[in-house]
């Protein structure tokens, strides 16, 4: 249902400083805890100042009023105030404290409006005493404030610019907390955007993030800045490259979903909830916009981010979550990595999942975000119910990011062993590590050119201890499909693909296995023993015909471009990139090499492999939609992303020269007929469920 309010429909709450018992605050305990900036005053757990009005969007200004009157007003109709408690209720003076600057209210940071000016913008924090309505309208719209901080020290495309001089934000966040002599409540925090346009100012959803500045700009902590860790001859310093704990900020989100049928935000937020906040990335870091790891941590609330943020997945419980900048692509197309991902989310592989966001720091507007998974133990928790303790993961020349060092040990003496007995045969090498697995892994970066990847940007995980069988001989749970013990590839920074630096003609054949270096070892010790070799090249033509055929990638692309479209300009007033016009060139490199990728990787997969003589048309007949028939394991049935079935029939450009494979249990293979030419084809295996032939010829026909 679609939200919208006047200021008319406000509740009504009377004034600022309020008399209530101080047994009252102690009945409201609850929740979650935060930190304050006086920590010999505790805070209560739940229960907090009334707002008049909820978080939200709003067409013109009102007066917004808080209180704790409601509070009282429902424990006494509930009994709970006794009458000896009430009789004493003046003896105890509660003050209203608030903030608009997203900072944490507190006495100490009380000033006057001269003190604000003079004070530094980079760890200003003001608090204000509420004395009755505040005028919202008063607030907006805002001058740049944040945004004038400088955030980066590169140059030439990647350079820091103030915004646009005609750039303003429309949201302002109040937060509040009431103050007695010996306790003090929880903070509350509400964002507010007024503006003509409403719930609709923005097609996307929107994240308020609300911390202490200081936290983000001051000089010696800050940690969205250069500062005092930065070294002018070394762009990896600085304080954005520092890492862990320490480095961590707390803040307050909130989630604003959109309603896409009906164009506009719901309101109130879906999600409001205490995060730590750090920053992602490698080299990017340095770029003016950054990407944002959330924390969810029992001590900023509940642990759990408790909301289904990806369409394309039902998982609604996350640990950790991105707010990704488009990496390398920031200030180009701001969705190249999520294209690329996104387009194999149908396949056995952990993928990224995407959903494009509007984020405000403090009230003031950041700019476009990819909310995306965060690879870590828990999301193999997350995703597959394992013990995140029970996780080993790799990254690059398999360096240790979480684990076992015995498991790290024995995954370099598994890439030495491939190839010679007995890990000389898919079946031994499967028990390993999941080749269907890596095969679609390779697939994918081969395709989109990615030259960022294989010697960085590499990920493998596994589980430590496979489970043990019970009684019955079946695993215990979790996910069996991955609780084995075998090592899996994690697709991510695929940011340099679509065109980014590499191109439509980029040769990846050459690229990945004419590297000297760590990279080339496992992939070029698979790909020598012929039976994977043979796989990996006729499933590529597979997906070529099918994930990759150049309508559906375009369709893909332009899909995810309308999505984001109409904040580009409001994004490139605050960055000053990418620009409508030079975001337009980039969407159409996307759409060139989409529109030729496959006829060129088919020609370098060519003069690569010899085994490889051409391409021939492959149609299949006779496909039952309700049967399992996979074709290099990709089912072919109208429900497969890129799979075109008319009038039962398939058909796509295969390679000749290199078995292609059949699967079915539900269709008997041994009754299907081949047709060509004589010399079209060699017949290699047919049985009830597996038919294999080596196509020679221009065209093959297999009716079922």
């Amino acid at each position: 249902m679609r939200l919208r309010r006047s200021p008319g429909s406000a509740r009504r709450l009377r004034p600022a400083v309020l008399l209530i018992p101080l047994v009252l605050l102690l009945l409201a305990a609850g929740a979650c805890e935060i930190q304050l900036p006086t920590p010999s005053l505790p805070a209560l757990r739940e229960g907090g100042v009334a707002f008049s009005h909820d978080a939200g969007f709003y067409h013109e200004p009102f007066q917004l009023e808080l209180g704790l009157d409601e509070v009282a007003d429902q424990l006494r109709s509930a009994g709970q105030l006794r009458a000896e408690d009430q009789a004493r209720s003046s003896a105890t003076e509660i003050t209203i404290y608030y903030t608009l600057d997203g900072s944490e209210p507190t006495p100490d940071n009380i000033m006057t409006d001269r003190e604000w000016r003079e004070a530094s913008s980079e760890t200003r924090a003001r608090t204000f005493v509420y004395t009755g309505p505040i005028s919202l309208g008063d607030q907006l719209p805002r001058e740049p404030d944040l945004a004038t901080i400088k955030t980066g020290r590169m140059g030439d495309e990647y350079a820091w610019h103030p915004p646009h001089s005609s750039h303003r934000s429309h949201a302002v966040v109040v937060r509040a907390l009431a103050r007695g002599q010996e306790l003090q409540t929880r903070t509350t925090t509400r964002s507010y955007f007024i503006h003509p346009d409403g719930d609709t100012i923005h097609q996307l959803p929107v994240v308020s993030l609300s911390l202490d500045r200081a936290g983000l700009f001051s000089f010696e902590t800050g940690l969205y800045v250069p500062g005092i860790w930065a070294e002018w001859w070394d762009i990896y310093t600085g304080n954005y490259h520092q890492r862990g704990r320490d480095w961590e900020r707390r803040a307050h989100l909130e989630y604003f979903e959109t309603e896409p049928e009906q164009g506009a935000i719901t309101a109130p937020p879906v999600l409001s909830h205490g995060v730590g906040v750090r920053l992602h990335g490698a080299k990017s870091r340095n770029f003016p916009q950054k990407s944002l790891r959330l924390y969810a941590r029992s001590e900023y609330g509940p642990n759990r981010l408790a909301h289904q943020f990806f369409s394309t997945k039902s998982d609604d419980r996350f640990n950790r979550l991105l707010l990704r900048h488009s990496g390398n692509d920031w200030g180009h197309t701001m969705f190249r990595d999520a294209a690329a991902q996104t387009l194999m989310l149908h396949r056995d592989l952990d993928i990224q999942h995407y959903q494009p966001a509007v984020v405000y720091i403090n009230g003031e507007y950041w700019g476009i975000h990819n909310l995306r998974d965060r690879y870590d133990p828990h999301y193999m928790e997350q995703r597959y119910g394992l013990d995140p303790d029970n996780i080993t993961i790799l990254e690059n020349n398999a360096e240790l990011d979480h684990g076992s060092p015995q498991l790290r040990s024995q995954y370099l003496d598994l890439v030495a062993a491939v190839g010679t007995a007995p890990l000389d045969t898919p079946a031994a090498i499967n028990e390993k590590l999941d080749l269907d697995n890596w095969i679609d892994y390779h697939i994918l970066q081969w395709y989109h050119a990615n030259t960022d990847w294989p010697y960085n940007n590499v990920r493998l995980w596994r589980v430590n201890r496979p489970p043990t069988a019970t009684a019955g001989g079946q695993p215990d749970p979790p996910d069996p499909t991955v609780n084995d013990g075998r090592w899996r590839w994690l697709v991510y920074d695929i940011d340099r693909s679509f065109g980014f630096t590499s191109t439509k003609n980029t040769n990846m054949p050459r690229h990945v296995l004419d590297a000297d270096d760590w990279s080339r070892d496992l992939v070029h010790r698979l790909l020598s023993i012929p039976v994977v070799r043979d796989e990996f090249l006729q499933r590529t033509a597979v997906h070529l015909a099918t994930t990759f055929h150049p309508e559906r990638v375009a369709q893909h692309i332009q899909q995810l471009a309308a999505a984001i479209e109409p904040e580009i300009p409001r994004h490139s007033q605050r960055w000053r990139r990418p620009g409508t016009g030079f975001w337009q060139q980039e969407l159409d490199i996307m759409l060139d090499f989409a529109a030729n990728r496959p006829r060129i990787h088919r020609r370098h997969l060519d003069t690569w492999f010899g085994e490889i003589t051409g391409t021939a048309t492959v149609e299949i007949t006779g496909v039952d939609p309700d049967s399992d028939i996979r074709l290099h394991t990709v089912r072919l049935h109208p429900d497969t992303p890129g799979v075109e079935i008319q009038d039962g029939s398939w058909s796509g450009e295969l390679f000749t020269g290199v078995p292609l494979t059949l699967e079915s249990g539900s269709t008997d293979l041994s009754t299907a007929v081949i047709q060509g030419d004589e010399s079209a084809f060699e017949l290699l295996e047919q049985t009830p469920d597996r038919l294999s032939l080596r196509i020679t010829g221009e065209k093959v026909s297999i009716l079922l």
